[in-house]
């Protein structure tokens, strides 16, 4: 009966509980998912929303697994959790999270809040008596089972472990995936599209020969070896000639390993995709290409970033997509495409495959690619067509549609047309 009366009062709290998440979140575009599995967490903080880190976000050699809740750049504000649930799991660590909490929920999902300076009072307890135990500072205690309280605050706000400022970080957990908290109740206002720094072409070098290299001869010398003896050049004449110096032109050009109209690249380096010779042209947003010129196969990249109004940061993408439309079928072909809305715990270890590290050297911008590296398999892409190599046909014509959309609806296109000569 006890068991009975413990089960219904559970249920209860529960009810009572979601009737009132979402009250005091700012308003988005964007709407959370609510599925079977899914259930909406309220912001774990008493403060405005306000995120300094997004999730999935381009970090130094990661995939960002949370968002990063800001603590008005100071230590020791109460931390709930957000939602009924128990506390399971403890860690102290000089580096990684530094101090962390996990909550299990009765739906299957777990949170994470890391970086706290305290712990409630119940942990806090046990973590020293551990810590007394073993003459160590850093310990992982598991197997606990503390239920949380709606008004009780579980933890304080810090700036512990491989921390850059005070801060909360947050986390949904589910099996092996980290879950995007924007999609299950942890939203912020953003009317701020996606921002183009950098595009990145990817065109296959051509190998030529000794008997196909092209020497472009100087007009006047063609004419002087021509009409050596001839003060006057019959006019006819001349112009046969400049057509031919014009044909040796445009051949020169249609072996070279990319063309474009007016804007030259910023830099150009060698690539080997899949095995094979590219060379790799990127282009700043202000000098984008007016056409790209394809003689072979070719891939592509983006940097953007995002922001949120009256915030000095930098987001990640929540969708992106590149797609060849053909103006001839009138038609489009996902070339690339991902959603986060999770991702897998080894994606996340494996952003320095996603993204082009030679490029990231020179300029300390993460540059995403539309195509796998060879032997990778852990991937953001939801859908890949040829490993993300787009083969044209030679004579078509198409356009490269780069979508890039945040998690509030907010997005931008980059269309860049293609002539594969």
């Amino acid at each position: 009966m006890n068991r009975r009366i413990h089960a219904f009062k559970y249920v209860c709290l529960l009810v009572l509980f979601f009737g009132t998440i979402g009250q005091g979140a700012a308003g988005t575009q964007a709407k959370p998912r609510q599925n079977g599995d899914s259930v909406l967490f309220r912001y774990p903080l008493r403060t405005a929303p306000e995120i300094s880190g997004s999730f999935a976000e381009l970090r130094r050699n990661h995939f960002h697994g949370g968002m990063d809740l800001r603590t008005e750049q100071r230590e020791g504000l109460k931390v709930y959790s957000a939602a009924p649930g128990f506390i399971v799991r403890a860690g102290v660590s000089k580096v990684s999270y530094g101090k962390v909490l996990y909550v299990q929920h009765p739906n299957g999902m777990i949170t994470v809040y890391a970086h706290l300076s305290k712990f409630c009072a119940p942990v806090q307890k046990l973590v020293r008596k551990q810590q007394r135990k073993s003459r160590q500072y850093e310990t992982n205690l598991t197997g606990l089972h503390i239920a949380t309280k709606k008004n009780k605050p579980i933890a304080l706000s810090g700036n512990t472990g491989s921390s850059g400022g005070p801060h909360l970080h947050f986390e949904i957990l589910r099996d092996s995936l980290r879950l995007n908290p924007a999609l299950h109740g942890i939203q912020i206002s953003d009317s701020i599209p996606p921002a183009v720094l950098y595009l990145a072409f990817y065109s296959e070098k051509i190998k030529a020969g000794p008997a196909d290299t092209v020497v472009l001869p100087d007009t006047d010398s063609l004419l002087q070896a021509y009409f050596m003896d001839f003060a006057e050049t019959d006019h006819a004449m001349r112009q046969a000639i400049e057509s031919e110096y014009d044909s040796l032109l445009n051949l020169s050009l249609r072996r070279a390993d990319t063309l474009y109209a007016n804007r030259p690249s910023l830099f150009s380096l060698p690539k080997n995709i899949g095995g094979e010779a590219f060379m790799a042209h990127y282009f700043r947003a202000d000098s984008l290409p007016d056409t790209l010129y394809l003689h072979g196969k070719a891939a592509f990249g983006i940097c953007a970033l995002d922001s949120i109004q009256a915030m000095p940061f930098h987001y990640g993408l929540y969708q992106l997509l590149f797609a060849i439309e053909q103006e001839s079928a009138a038609a489009s072909d996902t070339l690339a495409y991902y959603r986060l809305d999770a991702l897998s715990l080894r994606a996340c270890s494996e952003l320095n495959r996603h993204i082009d590290l030679p490029f990231y050297e020179l300029t300390k911008r993460r540059l995403e690619k539309s195509y796998l590296e060879e032997g990778q398999t852990a991937t953001p892409y939801r859908v890949l067509s040829n490993r993300g190599v787009f083969l044209p046909k030679q004579g078509q014509t198409y356009t490269l549609s780069i979508h890039m959309q945040d998690v509030a609806g907010n997005r931008t296109v980059l269309r860049v047309p293609l002539v594969c000569k």
